[in-house]
């Protein structure tokens, strides 16, 4: 006997059955039936216990649903600001998808996450618990912020549709999840959708050109046009800055760090590595053992503690490693006789520009390099985790008027 989630709760004997050999047919002593009795009722009142913390695990899960967004329907919980825009601006990355869109003079986001598990039980009861849920491959999978709650709770593996930024070729369930969870896309208005795409290198390029098509045949309904960016050219697009100075932004994403040198919000040439936050998270874990979902957390606020000092240092650590990798890069492109322009800037965004002290590590990489002189100033935009879905909007507007003929 087991719940929906696959959690083994003990047999209970049917009436008609006792304890014993089976071809054993004299009389037993009223002794031994009476131990039958008492191990009858030892393992109901066990049962019951079992599902009395089932009940309460249940609860639990109840509650922590109720707080957490996620949409009942295809467009629940998406503004009508959302629906109804021109243009959308969608960023997946790591387990969760960034959408952005014009609000009035201002670009916003809504989030919705893409991570999802193994589901035991039958589609009847994830229905009746309320849960987003759908069948492939004759499994069923539970998708969304529901996933990451009920992973955590019942300790299952959670998973997710893309790999290195890209959909995940293997696992044969991953475009019906996104597709899923992304279906309110299809339900917008919007003309065009911008899709931020890794800075991959030459090797992942077959795979890149894989997951534009699959991505194309989601999203591009009622004559709507999905365009592809890189993640850096997004993100110069929407932090451009001065017109005089040559810029480089450094895309620090979950799956994937993309350069890209650009010249007043222009981006020229840009170049992929396929190493980003989560692996400095997975190897700072791997050797304090500290979660890399508290981990993040931390480094987001940056108030450590609680035992992830050490964690702490590792991950700086790693992450400097990465940071030092770019300004090798950078070095290289100096030395070929770039910039002609200086002294430039580089620009920091993604999630793990967001870290506390990013911008201190890549000045301190840029110094090691001798990139200080060329390099003047090191800044974080505002809101990094957002900056290549709103770049993409603006992209997005600008494809929009070209095709307007303006």
């Amino acid at each position: 006997m087991g719940d929906s989630f696959g959690n083994t709760l003990p047999r209970r004997m049917p009436s008609t059955e006792r304890p014993g050999k089976p071809w054993k047919v004299e009389q037993a002593p009223r002794e031994a039936e009476q131990d039958d009795e008492d191990a009858l009722i030892e393992a109901e009142r066990q049962e019951v216990r079992e599902l009395e913390k089932l009940a309460d695990r249940l609860e639990q899960v109840k509650q922590q649903l109720a707080n957490a967004p996620g949409p009942a329907d295809d467009t629940a919980g998406a503004s009508t600001e959302l629906l109804t825009a021109k243009v959308l601006g969608l960023h997946l990355e790591g387990d969760g998808a960034v959408i952005s869109y014009r609000s009035g003079d201002e670009l916003k986001e809504e989030i919705r996450e893409t991570c999802y598990i193994d589901a035991d039980g039958s589609e009847e009861e994830l229905a009746r618990l309320g849960l987003d849920h759908l069948e492939h491959g004759g499994k069923l999978l539970i998708y969304g912020e529901e996933a990451r709650v009920l992973a955590r709770v019942f300790g299952r593996e959670l998973r997710r549709p893309l790999r290195r930024g890209l959909v995940d070729v293997k696992r044969d369930e991953a475009m019906a999840v996104l597709e899923e969870e992304l279906r309110i896309l299809r339900e917008a208005r919007a003309v065009v959708v911008a899709v931020v795409v890794p800075d991959v290198s030459a090797e992942e390029a077959s795979l890149l050109r894989f997951h534009e098509e699959l991505l194309r045949g989601m999203l591009e309904v009622k004559g709507r046009k999905a365009v592809m960016v890189p993640a850096t050219e997004a993100a110069a697009r929407e932090c451009p800055g001065d017109a005089q100075s040559v810029a480089v932004t450094v895309h620090v994403g979950a799956d994937w760090t993309g350069t890209g040198l650009s010249f007043a919000g222009i981006t020229g040439k840009k170049w992929g590595l396929a190493y980003g936050i989560q692996d400095v998270l997975d190897k700072a874990s791997g050797v304090t053992s500290v979660p890399g979902e508290k981990l993040r957390r931390a480094l987001l606020q940056g108030r450590e503690g609680e035992g992830t000092e050490m964690a702490g240092m590792a991950a700086r650590v790693f992450l400097g490693e990465l940071f030092g990798m770019v300004a090798g890069r950078l070095a290289e492109e100096v030395k070929s006789g770039w910039p002609e322009k200086s002294p430039g800037i580089v620009r920091m965004c993604g999630e793990g520009a967001g870290f506390a002290s990013a911008r201190e590590l890549m000045e301190g990489c840029l110094e090691k390099a001798g990139l200080r002189e060329t390099f003047g100033k090191v800044e974080v935009l505002a809101e990094p985790e957002f900056a290549a879905a709103r770049g993409a909007v603006l992209l997005g507007e600008a494809e929009l008027k070209k095709r307007a003929g303006g």
